[in-house]
């Protein structure tokens, strides 16, 4: 039985906000009821955020990611990689 999590997230110009909950409904509530928390807490003005620039991720417990994707069983080419200008420690992508 596959569990599925869900991560809430806003940026802004100064801090990255983010929640988590078991549906999308339960993580968007609650990163909105941070962001109105940090709203009272900086003074702000109401609405200044905006809601289309909310992003909601979905998460399955037990996979393995890589920089956020699903690592599958296929295997990549290394050379996909060629002239990206950044390799690891081992000279590796």
């Amino acid at each position: 039985m596959i569990k599925t999590i869900y991560r809430a997230t806003y940026e802004s110009s100064n801090f990255e906000f983010e929640a988590y909950g078991l549906t999308s409904t339960e993580a968007l509530k609650t990163l909105k009821a941070g962001l109105q928390k940090h709203t009272e807490q900086y003074d702000l003005a109401k609405g200044w955020y905006s809601k289309d620039d909310l992003n909601i991720y979905t998460f399955e417990l037990g996979v393995p990611y890589r920089d956020s994707d699903i690592i599958s069983d296929e295997h990549e080419d290394q050379n996909d990689y060629a002239g990206m200008g950044w390799v690891g420690q081992d000279g590796r992508p």
